[in-house]
Formats: C-alpha cells, sequence, structure tokens
C-alpha cells in the first residue's frame, strides 16, 4: 500500500517506522522543516534510531517531507497524527486536526481511507474531520466514496514496548473499514480490537487517560496529607500494592507531563458540559495534579528552612527536566510550570539531555538538589554525599543512605 502519515512526532513516526517494517511505501509529512530535514539526514527522533530511520529511506519505503501532503498518489490510506492541545481556557484545540484534514481533502482519492490517531473527544472523526474532508474533496461519505477509522495512539514513550505488541482499538462504521484496518495491521502481528463506531474508540482513549489522571490525583493528594502526619506515602503504596486484587499502584510526582494526562481530562470535561453533565472527580483530580508544582516549590522552602540555609546561599540544581524518566519529551514537563515561580536561584540538568554535561561539575556550585525525574542511570547517591539538601519529588532516593539530609515529598524528612 502507499500510505501518507501527516505528523511526525512520538506518535507519527515510530507508526511510519512499522507500516515500512510491513513493506509499504510511506510518504511522512510534517510542517515542521528542522525536523524533516533532520530526518532526511537519518537523524534519531521521537524514540526512532537513526539506523531505522536510515535503513528504510535507503530500501525506498520512507520518504519525509514538509511539501504537498498529496506527494505520492494516489494514497490508499492517510494517517493524520497531529497534536492537538488546549487553548488557555483549557478548551479543546482542534486547529491541527482541521489543517490536516483540509490537505487530506485536497488530496484524496476515491475509495481512500483515512485514519485519525490524534487523541480528541467523541465525535471527533464524524462531526469535525468527516465534514472538513467532503468539503475539500467533493467526496461524500455518506455514499461510501470513501473509508474513516479512528485508531487511539497507546505509544508510552520510554517503555521499551515495541509498537507491534499494542493492541490497536479500531473505531469503524462499516465492514469494508474494518476489512481494510485488518489487511494493513494483520500481518504485522498487531492484535487488533474493532469497536462499534469511532466515537466508542475516541472515548475509549479518553478513558485510559483519565484513569490516570485521576489516581495519580487521588495519591498526590494522599502525599500532601501525610506530610501532614508525619507519615510515608511511598511505604503505605507499597504495603497497598501487596493485595493481589482491587488495587493499582500509583505514586505521587512533581505534576504530571506529557500530552496525554495533563490535556485529554479536559477534552472529556469539555465533551461532558456539552451533554450538561459535570464530571466533579475528573475536575477536582486535574485541580489536585496541578497543585502540585506549586507544592513542591513550597516544601523547598520549607525544607531550607528546616535546614537552617540562609536564603542568600540558595543556589539549586533542579534534576530532571523532562517530563518521564528516560525520555527526552519535555511537553508539559513539572520543570517547566514551575521553573516561573521559583525566587531561588536555580541551574538544571537533565541525564537524558545534558548527557555531555557530568553532575559532578555542577554539584559544587550548589546548596540544593531538587529531583524531578527518577532518570535510571544517575548515582543519587552521590548527589546525596555531596550537596547539603536534597528534595526528592519522585523517590529516586529510597533506599539509599539519606544521611538525614533527604526531603522526600510525601514524607517529609526521614528519622
Amino acid at each position: 500500500m502507499i500510505i501518507t502519515v501527516i505528523g511526525l512526532g512520538y506518535v507519527g513516526l515510530p507508526l511510519a517506522m512499522m507500516l515500512c517494517e510491513g513493506g509499504h511505501h510511506v510518504t511522512g509529512y510534517d510542517i515542521d522543516s528542522e525536523k524533516v530535514n533532520s530526518l532526511c539526514e537519518g537523524k534519531a527522533q521521537s524514540g526512532v534510531s537513526a539506523e531505522e530511520i536510515k535503513k528504510w529511506q535507503e530500501e525506498g519505503l520512507f520518504y519525509p517531507t514538509d511539501g504537498n501532503v498529496g506527494i505520492y498518489t494516489p494514497t490508499d490510506i492517510f494517517f493524520i497524527c497531529v497534536p492537538t492541545p488546549y487553548t488557555a481556557a483549557r478548551q479543546p484545540d482542534l486547529s491541527y486536526i482541521k489543517s490536516a484534514a483540509k490537505s487530506t481533502g485536497s488530496a484524496i482519492s476515491e475509495h481512500s481511507m483515512v485514519v485519525l490517531q490524534s487523541t480528541s473527544y467523541p465525535g471527533t472523526t464524524m462531526d469535525v474531520m468527516v465534514p472538513i474532508i467532503e468539503k475539500h474533496s467533493g467526496l461524500s461519505y455518506e455514499n461510501s466514496d470513501f473509508m474513516v477509522a479512528f485508531l487511539p495512539e497507546r505509544i508510552n514513550p520510554g517503555s521499551g514496548i515495541n509498537l507491534k505488541d499494542i493492541p490497536k482499538v479500531v473505531g469503524v462504521n462499516r465492514e469494508s473499514e474494518w476489512i481494510t484496518m485488518n489487511t494493513l495491521f494483520a500481518p504485522l502481528g498487531v492484535k487488533l480490537l474493532r469497536m462499534t463506531s469511532p466515537a466508542a474508540a475516541e472515548m475509549t482513549k479518553i478513558l485510559e487517560n483519565t484513569f490516570r489522571a485521576v489516581n495519580i490525583g487521588l495519591v498526590n493528594e494522599m502525599a500532601r496529607l501525610c506530610e501532614r502526619m508525619d507519615l510515608n506515602i511511598w511505604e503505605i503504596i507499597d504495603a497497598a500494592a501487596t493485595k493481589p486484587y482491587g488495587f493499582m499502584p500509583f505514586y505521587p510526582g512533581p505534576g504530571v507531563g506529557g500530552h496525554c494526562i495533563p490535556i485529554d481530562p479536559y477534552y472529556l470535561l469539555h465533551k461532558a458540559l456539552e451533554h450538561n453533565k459535570h464530571l466533579r472527580i475528573v475536575e477536582d483530580a486535574m485541580e489536585s495534579n496541578e497543585l502540585m508544582p506549586e507544592h513542591v516549590m513550597n516544601i523547598v522552602y520549607k525544607a531550607t528552612r528546616e535546614k537552617d540555609i540562609p536564603a542568600y546561599i540558595r543556589n539549586t540544581l533542579w534534576i530532571g527536566v523532562t517530563y518521564k524518566p528516560d525520555v527526552e519529551d519535555t511537553r508539559e514537563s513539572p520543570y517547566n510550570q514551575m521553573h516561573t515561580r521559583s525566587q531561588i536561584p536555580w541551574k538544571t540538568w537533565d541525564a537524558v539531555l545534558d548527557k555531555d554535561v557530568s553532575i559532578k561539575e555542577l554539584l559544587p556550585e550548589n546548596d540544593i538538589a531538587v529531583i524531578l525525574i527518577n532518570h535510571s542511570g544517575v548515582d543519587y547517591q552521590y548527589i546525596i554525599d555531596n550537596i547539603e539538601l536534597v528534595v526528592d519529588c519522585c523517590g529516586a532516593t529510597r533506599g539509599l543512605d539519606e544521611k538525614g539530609k533527604v526531603y522526600l515529598l510525601g514524607r517529609g524528612f526521614g528519622s
């Protein structure tokens, strides 16, 4: 098949590589010329190795471009993998989907298929994307001139899980659409689950991410309470996790980042209000998570006071500025949310982003280390041994010799 993938980020690029592995010709389109140029040079991006990118280009199966979406025509299947951010008022911003649908409509041929993978509220595929495609193509979905589907992305950057091992939820209206998706993915060994409509698949994705947001919000509330009660939330979670049923461990942290957890639940809240429904548990969980960056700032101040570190020497090293361990992605990272609030002089170091800089060079210049993200391969004991105070927001120092220096989020100072 000839396939066009619109959007070459953490969703689109791995998808393009998997489709090339199946022997399909893939045009990868992105409006970011710098990204496209980097891909053309065979450089690693979005969790995909340079070797893989070079391989499929050399075999003539992958062509990245910032030019015309319809550069290879006719395209059999278009995948739309563009961002879905929110506005300053936390309302869904579908401008990228609308733009991609317009470009697709201008390039689509009769009997082609358009698959939306960008996370959005239920109804986006049929109520937003399809009318735009019809307007710019002159084709009619009702008359079966083209096919559509919604396949939520389920990529977990840094997890090491092969994309082919993640089942795909397929939201389609017609048997022909289901057959086309099976024809594409079954030979790759991907397990498919058919949903009754694109909207059902859209709601599935929103549920998955909202589930995580709500449970993280709960444990963040518990962490703040445990600090006041002189209890250790990490010990408590570990104990609860020994129950063989009815409990799934979630852990507190300095805030939620990436695209899924801090943004997607607002798409659900937006749609719920259209149906005169308030999802209060979701609203409260999002508020709880959004309080965490401010809470981290407060416990940094609290810890310095308890350790009698004068304000004029509070030089702080923030460790970990990506949104999760062992990834390069900084979207909505806790550090991005809090660095403008700090009145303390600070520097940053990230084990993934600053590989050419040794933390040993930075520690002597600082009095406080605030660990936001627990990247692997970092000698946290060395940090404890060589700085006056450590504020641990992610459990990175658990099990180490704290030397009375570690203030752990959800516990405070150890005994």
